[in-house]
């Protein structure tokens, strides 16, 4: 219900009414005596673009230039709750629960991908995403569960006539294989000094900060230039980006990170949690990005590090005992940063090989 209500604010504010049969009318005529560019870019105001592939950076732009292009409005997610919601009211059954509402509006909120966009290959790398982040296999299986659902409902109904296969069906995210995440060793650690220098920065610069802390890739993906303070050399993770409210935290970075930092272009994004994952799969087959994520906790433990700095450095939740030794007068990422010195002195010596 929460996403529902979501898009009925975005159409009072004009966002998404382009959607509507006779705004879209309105726009195709439009796009005939101008042109389906201007068309689109003076309906949304928004006129960026990608310089490498030419796509608007905003997704509703996109999205109306594409329908136009097409001449007809693509279904989106909302457009099966809908569906499911009046195929129950015809066959006279109870309304979905607020609970199925509200569980499929975090689905969505999440996902990464419109409708039109759910192929396998889409599936698969939000799947690694959700893994990356810390997210168990049974969450995973639930949130596809959930869209994987609406689509099944929407073929039979005939709303999906054209679609011949649900794509999540060729999508493993079943939840036993989710559960187990491999923790990096010392000479997973020597290996990746090799790919290092492979890397673009897009990718290096995130495993780098969840090689030397512990972040979840997620957490590295939703930063901006204005998250990053290179003259502290921190890094704020804030509610909203957060797994949940004990993951917003302040993180100190090592000064290679701050390094490249001050020449990353935050406008271009970061890579994708698949195309890393890849990469350091070349090296070991069990590895992923969140394998650092274990592994920070494992030096912190051989290197004797207070496991409430570990855990206030991963964004674990504290008890008040813990939070005494790492938060004084406000949280002070510069107590990390001590904290952690024999632990980066120890990655710094096995990336250097």
């Amino acid at each position: 219900m929460a996403e529902l209500e979501a898009e009925h604010k975005a159409r009072q504010q004009g966002a998404t009414r382009w959607r509507e049969a006779k705004e879209f009318a309105h726009l195709l005529d439009l796009a005939d005596v101008v042109d389906i560019p201007t068309a689109a870019e003076g309906y949304t105001g928004q006129q960026e673009r990608d310089e490498a592939t030419g796509d608007y950076l905003d997704k509703n732009t996109h999205a109306l230039a594409q329908a136009l292009y097409e001449r007809q409005v693509p279904l989106v997610w909302n457009d099966l709750i809908r569906e499911v919601e009046r195929i129950r009211r015809r066959k006279n059954q109870s309304p979905l629960s607020a609970s199925w509402h509200r569980n499929v509006g975090i689905a969505l909120k999440q996902c990464p991908f419109e409708l039109a966009e759910a192929t396998p290959e889409a599936i698969r790398e939000w799947i690694d995403q959700m893994q990356d982040s810390g997210l168990s296999g049974l969450t995973i299986n639930s949130k596809c569960s959930l869209l994987s659902s609406l689509v099944s409902k929407c073929m039979r109904s005939g709303l999906l006539q054209g679609m011949a296969m649900n794509p999540f069906d060729a999508a493993d995210y079943s939840a036993g294989e989710a559960d187990h995440i491999y923790t990096a060793v010392e000479q997973d650690y020597r290996d990746l000094s090799g790919l290092l220098p492979k890397l673009l920065d897009r990718q290096l610069i995130p495993v780098l900060i969840q090689v030397y802390c512990g972040t979840r890739i997620s957490e590295v993906r939703n930063r901006k230039r204005e998250d990053f303070d290179l003259e502290r050399g921190t890094m704020q993770v804030a509610l909203g980006t957060a797994k949940n409210k004990a993951s917003v935290r302040t993180i100190p970075l090592p000064q290679r990170v701050v390094d490249l930092l001050k020449q990353f272009p935050f406008e271009k994004g970061w890579g994708t949690a698949s195309q890393l994952n890849i990469r350091l799969r070349s090296l070991n087959p069990d590895l992923t990005s969140h394998s650092f994520r274990h592994g920070i906790t494992d030096l912190g433990r051989n290197n004797h590090v207070d496991p409430a700095h570990i855990e206030a450095l991963l964004g674990h939740r504290l008890s008040i005992s813990q939070m005494s030794n790492v938060y004084g007068q406000g949280y002070d990422p510069e107590v990390l940063r001590s904290a952690l010195k024999p632990v980066w002195k120890q990655i710094d010596a096995w990336l250097a090989d």
